[in-house]
């Protein structure tokens, strides 16, 4: 009985010493994120992120995912934002977010007007999955993974397999699966035999490779003309689609650029942020139809090179029609331009 009374005071001892240390950390995360508004408030976004990041792993709240996510929005790291600002929107009973939703709702529709997803499966079970060089998770994996939308690098790796590294297009909030299968690294054989079978082969292959390569090159020069004039053609279809969608992109920037005026005169938010998500999509939509057109017109120069380039009189032929592209020119500048007919006899 006379243990009581100290068992007691250790108990009190100890709980207030939790106490302490939870009201340490709360001053803690007060203080990070206090720091973090001001550098906010000065436009020091950059240097506003770490005390955020700081502040959100001490406490992992509504509050501080909010603020990180914002902060993550004005640097555009949309996918990361995208993640903090879900946690905040979808709690419920914080206090300081249903003071702020309309808000946070807000910069949550402009963060999506930059973000799709990529949905990663393959073989094998197990593999690592990275994005843009980012350990993502391992397969099978179930979730989507939120990227910011343009060009995103997928790589697949395990061990006794060949690395895989696929390069995708994502558009804003498009979803798209990615399916990787791995190949297995062959162990070469360590016998002397296994090694000298393995030379006879190599020479036999060499030697077929040789007479392969020349049949190869026969049959290019001859079907050159049709691949080159084939690569045109799709470089052309290429070209027009890239137009097209450079131009509907521009429409909406222009649409969103009156959506913006009426906004501002009406003084409504919800508005304002449809107009900036409408404008974000215009120019990503625009930029990818330049790009588009771009590669487009590439392709079809390099068909028409090919076709000319490639192009052959048979031996055999006693004549031989062709119609061919023709350009006169005047200094360096095109002058005229057609189709030749020619007859070689």
């Amino acid at each position: 009985m006379r243990w009581l009374p100290v068992l007691a005071a250790l108990a009190i001892s100890g709980s207030g010493a939790a106490w302490a240390v939870e009201k340490t950390s709360s001053e803690e995360v007060e203080m990070l994120v206090q720091r973090g508004l001001r550098l906010r408030k000065a436009g020091d976004d950059a240097g506003a992120l770490p005390e955020f990041q700081k502040a959100y792993q001490l406490a992992a709240n509504p509050r501080t995912a909010a603020q990180l996510g914002l902060v993550e929005q004005a640097l555009g790291r949309w996918d990361e934002a995208e993640g903090h600002l879900t946690i905040a929107i979808r709690s419920t009973g914080d206090p300081w977010v249903e003071k702020h939703r309309e808000s946070l709702q807000s910069a949550m529709v402009i963060v999506r007007g930059h973000i799709g997803s990529v949905q990663i499966a393959g073989e094998p079970s197990g593999a690592e999955a990275y994005v843009n060089g980012r350990l993502v998770g391992r397969l099978p994996m179930n979730q989507p993974i939120t990227v910011i939308a343009g060009e995103v690098d997928i790589e697949l790796r395990a061990e006794g397999y060949q690395k895989r590294v696929e390069k995708v297009v994502i558009a804003v909030n498009q979803h798209k699966p990615i399916v990787l299968r791995l190949e297995r690294v062959d162990t070469p054989s360590a016998t002397d035999d296994g090694k000298r079978s393995g030379d006879a082969v190599a020479a036999t292959e060499t030697g077929a490779a040789a007479g392969t390569a020349r049949a190869v090159s026969t049959e290019a020069h001859a079907i050159g003309p049709i691949v080159g004039w084939s690569l045109a053609g799709v470089g052309l279809a290429t070209v027009t689609v890239g137009v097209v969608e450079a131009l509907l992109g521009q429409s909406k920037m222009d649409g969103a650029v009156t959506d913006a005026t009426a906004a501002n005169a009406m003084m409504n938010m919800s508005l304002y942020a449809n107009a900036q998500a409408k404008l974000s999509t215009g120019r990503s939509q625009r930029s990818l139809g330049i790009v588009v057109a771009s590669i487009g017109g590439a392709v079809a120069v390099g068909g028409i090179i090919v076709a000319l380039l490639t192009r052959s009189t048979p031996a055999d032929a006693t004549q031989v029609t062709r119609l061919e592209p023709w350009f006169g020119t005047s200094g360096d500048q095109v002058a005229l331009g057609g189709i030749k007919w020619s007859r070689t006899w």
